[in-house]
């Protein structure tokens, strides 16, 4: 390419970037021109991460670009959530959080992100992951209300096994627990499932909760552990036997941990629009459907103001349930 020619073309690129630049409204119409982002705030690997990887692979038809999974575990995923508040509102980089990143105000006496709620917008609700409550093999109890009664019969007894911080929701679940039937037992904290997997199969804790029924199927499936009960409104196809809290009188009546993905509160309408768009035509393909019921985990689609409605619900009852928390 000769000189004069070569300058030409760099002019007219210069002044296209410029033109983009310049008008929101271009840029939102050439939207995406680019891979674009799903953090996850949890590690790589776990439940989320499987989740998310099946929605990036489905969404990417229609979103024209590819879609990236990129963990940024740490902080109770408030690194991740930082990250994305702090992102160029340009729907390049989303989130798919939880409570802990979605209304971090909430849980303030734990940790102290740097940013809050209003930082961030939700988009669209993607999906739920089945939480258990595994029992170790040879217990005292084979099912919920036994463990119950159990536990109130012999105070400080049950080793009942945590796998996320004290104040995350799965925490509060069990907290919840506690206080409706007035039971007091040993919390043994981990610093994920994977660890309490490996105590409850060893015999070194009683009970877990905050297990995804992913994590643990085969062990059921072995007959190395068993399942009390399932934070889910029905029972799973690949576990018609297992009950849920709910359907056993024991509804811990907290949310579900949905995972919702959020932007930068200036993102643009016309973007939040695509974005939701690509997922929710994601959401009903089968690929989708069959790669969700393999990995244990629900799809659970939501508007921006399901989404908003959910937040609302979780901050009444998670608020509650960490004031009393903080007041024992």
């Amino acid at each position: 390419m000769n000189k004069p020619l070569k300058r030409l073309m760099t002019a007219i690129a210069l002044g296209w970037l410029s033109l983009v630049t310049a008008h929101p409204a271009l840029a939102q119409a050439t939207y995406p021109s680019k891979p674009v982002t799903l953090v996850n705030p949890l590690p790589a690997g776990g439940g989320v991460d499987i989740a998310l990887r099946g929605l990036a692979k489905e969404m990417q038809p229609f979103m024209g670009r590819p879609v990236l999974v990129e963990s940024r575990a740490g902080a109770g995923g408030t690194i991740a959530g930082q990250y994305v508040a702090q992102a160029s509102p340009d729907g390049y980089v989303m989130g798919v959080f939880q409570s802990t990143q979605a209304i971090p105000e909430i849980y303030t006496a734990f940790q102290k992100p740097p940013y809050t709620s209003a930082d961030i917008r939700p988009v669209v609700r993607y999906m739920t992951l089945v939480y258990a409550m595994p029992s170790r093999a040879g217990a005292e109890w084979k099912t919920l209300p036994e463990l119950i009664e159990y536990a109130k019969k012999n105070p400080n007894k049950v080793r009942w096994g945590h796998t996320i911080g004290r104040g995350h929701p799965l925490h509060l679940l069990s907290y919840s627990l506690f206080k409706k039937y007035g039971i007091k037992v040993i919390e043994v904290p981990f610093k994920g499932a994977a660890d309490a997997i490996t105590s409850l199969l060893g015999g070194h804790i009683d009970v877990a909760f905050g297990i995804s029924v992913t994590a643990i199927e085969g062990h059921v499936r072995a007959g190395k552990m068993s399942i009390l009960a399932i934070h889910n409104p029905t029972r799973l196809a690949s576990l018609p036997d297992v009950p849920t809290f709910a359907e056993q009188g024991a509804d811990p009546g907290v949310v579900p941990v949905y995972n919702t993905i959020f932007v930068p509160k200036a993102t643009p309408d016309a973007i939040v629009k695509r974005i939701h768009d690509a997922v929710k035509a994601a959401l009903e393909t089968p690929a989708l459907k069959e790669y969700a019921a393999k990995n244990g985990f629900e799809l659970y689609y939501g508007s921006e103001q399901d989404a908003l409605a959910e937040l609302t619900r979780d901050r009444e009852v998670s608020s509650k349930l960490v004031e009393a928390l903080l007041k024992e």
